[in-house]
């Protein structure tokens, strides 16, 4: 049955010193902002209306780039393939996974758990690059066999790999949002998660670079396009108009979740109360025991050429070990920034809302980067290392996020929530420290969970370390290219581990079933104030 929202907060009002030291907490992720999104953006508009190229030039030429890149008919077709992946992402990841979750909700607790750890772990294995080598090395092996069939895989092979982080992370959406879905607000709270997370997924299918790099197959998505204009062709006026062309279209994905997340008032409550059905409905129950075996089978297929490689390294002269540290070692140090950032960000309008009841507003400058990966901004971080001699040293892997914007969002839901409860608590005699500390006890393992997904995401970035690697300071992307680059036997000998070590995905997918165990089914995603 459903349970009744909590009670309401006290006035929102803030109080003076609170207020200011939101604003001065506020001053940390603004400046992370403007340093990692929007020098870089303008810095890349103006490169846009300049006529240079690898060599160097730099004469004004207007709009002639973006006339050029508009007339070219393989950026058409790059979009084209990236609106129908995002678009099929998203009707995975927002309709068909969010009626899996309307039946897994129903069918009990054991058949939820089952469906989160399910989803749980099919998002941690979040690896593009050892996912896209895998399936090249399996195609490889059936060239040897048959070799009457397309030289590389196709895209309909992609998407299918791909599906069981699309639809896991829909399905932990979607439970999240059945679970707050109170009486009176249920199709809002719904409609919400389900916009939230089909605009996600459709900015993640249009920046898509991992499988199209690896495979040269065609069309080539958007952001391969970008980068073998800019950096394989060398013309970066024009791949800075590509990159200009591709940051409005997820600027204004951005602005749309940001306005329908501040417009709706998401935000998480943290709560044990058992507020979803507990026995087993026997309708829901066996639909959602089939869709469930269904989904788990399809991701264990779709992976297998991946997972049956996963302890195969690197072939000489890289190992695993300093590739992983290479890889992994930058990721962390951007991401404990980036995190960092998001959280004082976070804590400032979740929390001590220097607006009052309006302070989500404050989300809004941070909205049109929300989406925004590596690869439209790649080519000005790219020039800033050039004039700085700095390639080839640690500095140059790191990640350019040094604020995870999704993670301010997500954060801002949690502590907004919590922040709510903290109120009611003091309004219902409790004392500051206990109030305090229950939210500090509910809250920091969803914390952690977006630290982690930071953490993994960095790490995952191929496009920044196929920028940024070279042959002295290997990343896992460079490393397995250079492998890939020898295997012309077809004979599917290509190593993954390099991309995501057992000695990694192991503890991040322990973490991953323990939170869905014990943590993630507190998680209810609300609406409303």
């Amino acid at each position: 049955m459903d349970q009744a929202p909590p009670p309401a907060p006290l006035a929102p009002t803030p109080a003076p010193n609170r207020a200011l030291l939101g604003w001065l907490l506020l001053v940390v992720p603004a400046a992370a902002l403007l340093f990692a999104y929007v020098l870089p953006t303008l810095d890349t508009l103006t490169t846009s209306m300049r006529a240079e190229t690898m060599l160097g030039g730099g004469e004004s030429v207007g709009g002639e780039n973006y006339s050029t890149v508009l007339g070219d008919t393989a950026f058409g077709e790059s979009l084209a393939l990236a609106a129908g992946i995002g678009l099929g992402a998203a009707v995975g990841g927002a309709v068909i996974a969010f009626l899996v979750a309307w039946c897994v909700h129903r069918a009990g607790h054991g058949v939820r758990t089952a469906a989160r750890i399910t989803a749980a772990l099919a998002a941690v294995a979040f690896a593009p690059a050892a996912w896209a080598l895998g399936l090249l090395a399996t195609h490889f092996e059936h060239l040897a066999e048959d070799a009457t069939g397309p030289l590389v895989p196709e895209w309909s092979s992609w998407v299918g790999i791909t599906g069981g982080v699309v639809f896991g992370t829909g399905l932990l959406v979607g439970l999240a949002a059945f679970r707050g879905a109170a009486a009176g607000k249920r199709a809002r709270t719904i409609l919400a998660a389900a916009g939230l997370t089909a605009m996600a997924l459709t900015a993640t299918g249009l920046q898509a670079f991992s499988f199209s790099g690896v495979t040269l197959v065609e069309p080539e998505s958007p952001l391969y396009h970008l980068f073998r204009t800019t950096f394989q062709i060398g013309e970066f006026g024009l791949g800075a108009a590509l990159s200009i062309l591709i940051l409005i279209l997820l600027a204004l994905l951005g602005l749309g979740a940001a306005l329908l997340f501040i417009g709706a008032r998401v935000h998480f409550d943290v709560s044990s109360e058992p507020d979803e059905p507990q026995g087993f409905r026997t309708g829901a129950g066996i639909g959602a025991i089939i869709l469930l075996a269904l989904f788990a089978t399809g991701i264990l297929m779709r992976l297998w050429p991946w997972l049956s490689r996963i302890t195969e390294g690197p072939a000489a002269p890289y190992d695993t070990a300093t590739v992983a540290a290479d890889t992994w070692g930058p990721a962390l140090v951007t991401s404990v920034v980036g995190f960092a950032a998001a959280l004082a960000g976070a804590v400032a309008i979740g929390m001590l809302r220097p607006l009052g009841d309006h302070s989500l507003w404050l989300l809004l400058p941070f909205a049109p980067w929300l989406f925004t990966g590596s690869g439209p901004l790649a080519l000005s971080n790219f020039a800033a290392l050039r004039d700085a001699e700095e390639f080839g040293t640690f500095t140059a892997s790191m990640p350019r996020a040094w604020i995870a914007v999704p993670a301010l969002f997500l954060l801002t839901a949690l502590f907004w929530g919590l922040e709510r409860r903290r109120r009611a608590m003091l309004a219902a005699g409790a004392t500051p420290q206990a109030a305090s500390a229950s939210l500090l006890g509910a809250g920091w393992p969803l914390a952690a969970l977006v630290a982690l997904a930071v953490l993994v995401a960095n790490a995952q970035d191929t496009y920044w370390q196929a920028v940024s690697g070279t042959p002295d300071s290997a990343n896992a992307w460079v490393a397995m290219s250079a492998e890939l680059s020898g295997a012309t036997a077809y004979d599917g000998s290509i190593g993954t581990a390099a991309a995501y070590p057992l000695s990694l995905l192991i503890p991040f997918a322990a973490a991953a079933v323990a939170a869905a165990v014990w943590y993630l089914p507190k998680i209810a995603l609300r609406t409303g104030k």
